[in-house]
This record gives structure tokens, sequence and C-alpha cells, in this order.
């Protein structure tokens, strides 16, 4: 089963909806990282083939793409009875090399704070280089796919890889799970680091009154309130005069002006 599924559904008809892409033309991919995994999957690739895949990306062709540890795999919509299933294959890291890395990053709060944010902090790609692994493929892209296609890298390959870079804009973990960290395993680790158990005997402290126990009187004043908590002057302000009017009401209009006024004030 997938760790990570992203699908266009379905629309009224029963039919599959392609993945949309923003951008219409150019490049795809405006982050960093996004750049970086951009310029690897299109090292050594036929321009036609290239041009191709991001037009089929942009018409939405790719249904759908899932990504395990060592894999993302997408299916080409070629036609209604014709799908190809393009996979690009990636060097997937141990768990243990995740685990060191990050007893390292997390005294960097920033770092942390960027993925925690969907943002890829730079120092992760320097900080694995030191264990001899490489965040990004070096290129050219170690891909198959089901097509006939005489091409290593077809165009197919391609739309995947051009979606890829799109959605590695807001989810960096697409990328992440990939080489073998999901999310989940992030969270246990930083649960791990920060004493999650500690919390959660907190939470199971007896002497915290449970919510529900207040349910009743929790909109009920408990006393009178001092007269000054709330009390307060307001001034009228005739907002339009003070602001201007519209442009788009005619100066000449005096009755439009004079409701709006009335009603501004």
């Amino acid at each position: 089963m997938a760790d990570i599924l992203i699908d266009g559904g379905t629309n009224e008809y029963g039919f599959h909806r392609g993945l949309e892409i923003k951008s219409r033309r150019g490049d795809i991919g405006q982050t960093w990282w996004s750049t970086e995994f951009r310029n690897a999957m299109e090292k050594e690739v036929d321009p036609q083939e290239l041009e191709i895949g991001r037009r089929s990306a942009r018409k939405s062709l790719i249904n759908s793409f899932s990504v395990v540890p060592g894999e993302i795999e997408g299916v080409f919509n070629e036609s209604r009875d014709i799908k190809f299933h393009p996979k690009i294959h990636i060097d997937s890291i141990e768990m243990d090399i995740w685990q060191e890395l990050f007893n390292k990053l997390l005294k960097e709060s920033y770092a942390v704070s960027l993925l925690l944010a969907n943002r890829m902090p730079e120092t992760l790609a320097k900080n694995l280089e030191e264990y001899g692994s490489q965040l990004f493929p070096e290129g050219p892209l170690n891909c198959s796919c089901d097509c006939d296609s005489e091409h290593k890298i077809c165009r197919h390959v391609m739309a995947l890889g051009c979606i890829i870079c799109e959605t590695l804009d807001s989810n960096p973990f697409v990328l992440l799970n990939a080489k073998g960290l999901s999310q989940d395993n992030f969270n246990k680790i930083l649960e791990t680091a920060w004493g999650q158990d500690e919390w959660q005997n907190v939470a199971q402290d007896e002497s915290i009154t449970p919510l529900e126990a207040h349910v009743e009187s929790f909109y009920k004043q408990l006393g009178e309130l001092d007269d000054h908590i709330y009390s307060a002057t307001y001034k009228n302000i005739e907002v339009l005069k003070s602001l201007g009017y519209p442009p788009f009401i005619p100066s000449e209009d005096r009755k439009i002006q004079t409701n709006l006024g009335q009603l501004y004030k």
C-alpha cells in the first residue's frame, strides 16, 4: 500500500480527472528543492520527449501518482482505454540514518520548523552528503515505463516528473517519503526527541478537570463584573467624509452620497 497517494478524483460521469498544475508555460516548480529535482529530471532527456511530457502534464493526462520508499509511480491516461505506468526509482535511505541525522538536526530548531511548515531546509541536503547520500537524483533519472517508446526517459515519465515538481513546492515529503522518511516517521522522531510520553502523562493528570464536566456551566457568568470592564464610550464619525467617497459613485449624485453617509456613521 502506498504511503502517499495523490489522485485527481472522478468527475460527475465517473471518469477519472487528471491532476492539474498551475504552471501554464515555462519551467514547472518554483521552490529551490523542486528546481533541483527538475534539473536532475531533465538531464539527458530528448528535447522533444521533454516538451511533449510538459504539454501532457498541463493537459492533466496524469490521473494519479503513488509514493513508496524507493519509487514514485504514476498513471498516464493515454486514452480512455489505454493507460501507461511511468515509474521514477529513487535511492532510499535506511531509517537508522534518518534517525541519526535528525538527532543532529534537532539542535537546529530552524531546520525542523521548516519541515513542519512543509519547506525543505537546505541543511538537510548538506547533512545527507556527510552520510554519503544524496537528497536529489544526480541524473539522468533511473526510471521505467510500460510503453513501447525507444527513449529510455519517455514522455510519460517526463509528465509524471512535472507533476511531482509542482507537488513538491507544497509538499516536500513526496520526495522524502521516496527517500525513506515518511511524515509519520518524522513525527515519531520528534515525539521521541521532545518527550511525548511526558506530555501524555500531563494529559492524564487526574487533577485536571475534563472540559466535559463544565458543559452546563461553561457560558454562565460566575459573578458580577466591574463596570469599568465593559463600559465604553463611542463617538459618531461620518466615515465617508473621513475616508472619501468611493470613486465609482458619481460626484454629482448628491442623493446617493447622502444615503450612504447616513448608513456609514
